[in-house]
Formats: structure tokens, sequence, C-alpha cells
């Protein structure tokens, strides 16, 4: 949950890039075109990680091997071999 003071500042971020959206939809300059796509990038990359936060990764599966386990006598089954 974010805080009140978060919440405040991700609002007027939006704002500010709503707002130079539509002045790029009047009169398209690079600067500008680049700080909005910059904007965009940055609100993608913070929304990664909060949702990195609400819903963490599963734990990847260890590849690495087990630990050999010596064997007790009569633990296998024989194997019947047909010559």
């Amino acid at each position: 949950k974010m805080l009140p003071r978060e919440v405040e500042s991700l609002h007027r971020v939006l704002h500010s890039l709503e707002v130079l959206r539509h002045n790029l939809q009047d009169l398209p300059e690079s600067g500008e075109c680049q700080r909005y796509f910059s904007g965009v990038e940055q609100l993608e990359s913070d929304l990664a990680h909060y949702r990195s936060l609400f819903n963490p990764p599963a734990p990847a599966v260890s590849t690495a091997p087990r630990p050999a386990v010596p064997l007790r006598p009569g633990q296998l089954e024989p194997l019947a071999l047909e010559l």
C-alpha cells in the first residue's frame, strides 16, 4: 500500500505527463517527445518494481545436484537379466 504522499506525488507526475502529451499533440518538439517517453518508461519501471513487491517471483527451482547418499544393503531390488 502506498503512503498518502506517494499517491499525491504519483498523481502530480501523471498529470504532468498528460499535460505534456496534450502539448505534444499540438506542437511536437523532439526534446519534449524524448522527455515524455522518458517519463513513461520511468512509470513502467516503477510499476514493475511495485508489482514485484506485491507479487514476489516464485523461487527458482534449484538445478544443483543433490548430495550422494550411500545405498544400504538390500535397498534396491536385483535386476533380472535375460541373455
